[in-house]
């Protein structure tokens, strides 16, 4: 409960700007994993949210510390086509360096697609321009690529997204190790 906590006070700085006021908004999170988005959604009051990911476990928590408003799929490009114009914002954070290279324009097709006419996406990746990304690209082996500030605008706008902006998205992550002495 506590790491949900810490996110929510992250994502109260970083992406509360970048929400819609109306709290009736439909939200999806894709790739939600353990729900700390949806978590701090629900704490902010907005009911119309969802969130979708892969993997059941990960989910399981999910249900069980922040929202139970989540199906796990098989298929992100087919669960978003079967909701066309269903969401004012889409929320993906981290997910988008596990996609494939044939994977980046289907996905963000199907995402234009789901979203409203003048829905906002909104994404986080890891920098590949900062001095950890080999550890970052590395340091999982879903990862199947990294974006630059140019690469991932020249990405959105060669899907047709409109009014590309770029926000820095520092995280503060503090660790706590007991040292051989403390055991």
């Amino acid at each position: 409960v506590e790491a949900y906590e810490s996110y929510f006070r992250h994502y109260s700085r970083v992406y509360s700007p970048l929400l819609p006021k109306d709290k009736d908004a439909a939200i999806l999170d894709v790739g939600c994993g353990i729900g700390y988005f949806l978590y701090f959604l629900e704490k902010e009051s907005y009911s119309n949210i969802f969130g979708i990911d892969i993997g059941e476990e990960q989910l399981n928590i999910c249900r069980q510390y922040a929202s139970n408003k989540v199906e796990k799929i098989y298929d992100l490009v087919g669960f978003l086509r079967k909701h066309e114009h269903s969401f004012e914002t889409i929320v993906s954070i981290d997910v988008f360096e596990h996609f494939k290279d044939e994977e980046l324009f289907p996905v963000l097709d199907a995402i234009k697609n789901a979203l409203s006419p003048h829905g906002t996406l909104i994404l986080s990746v890891p920098n590949a321009a900062c001095l950890t990304s080999l550890f970052t690209l590395y340091g999982d082996l879903t990862h199947c690529r990294l974006f630059t500030e140019n690469t991932i605008t020249q990405l959105l706008l060669s899907a047709g997204f409109v009014n590309v902006q770029l926000f820095p998205n520092e995280k503060t992550v503090i660790r706590s190790f007991k040292s051989r002495r403390d055991k």
